[in-house]
């Protein structure tokens, strides 16, 4: 399980070098992975600059925009009950502009 989660995010990241680097089908071939990284210093700060670089940049790591349309969803809730209508479905329509804390 948390293999599939930690796929997840690395994908989300959107880089093929960093899926194809560090996504393994195999415990050994995991495990190869790992001595190469531990051995190839250049190959390991590269891979840590992309991560890092692609943190900063991805929508899936900008909590103060994921709070903002998090609010706006809770907001339009509370206005549909204070109408007096029963809860519906909620269709925020999202437009990511970039990281904004950076």
């Amino acid at each position: 399980m948390a293999g599939r989660i930690a796929s997840s995010l690395i994908t989300a990241l959107g880089s093929t070098h960093l899926t194809q680097l560090l996504i393994q089908r195999s415990y050994r071939q995991y495990e190869d992975r790992a001595v190469m990284l531990a051995q190839n210093t250049s190959e390991w700060n590269k891979m840590h600059h992309v991560i890092l670089e692609r943190l900063q940049n991805s929508p899936l790591f900008d909590l103060e925009h994921y709070v903002r349309n998090l609010e706006l969803l809770w907001r339009t809730m509370w206005e549909i009950h204070a109408v007096g209508l029963p809860p519906r479905p909620i269709k925020l329509e999202l437009s990511y502009q970039g990281n904004s804390t950076k």
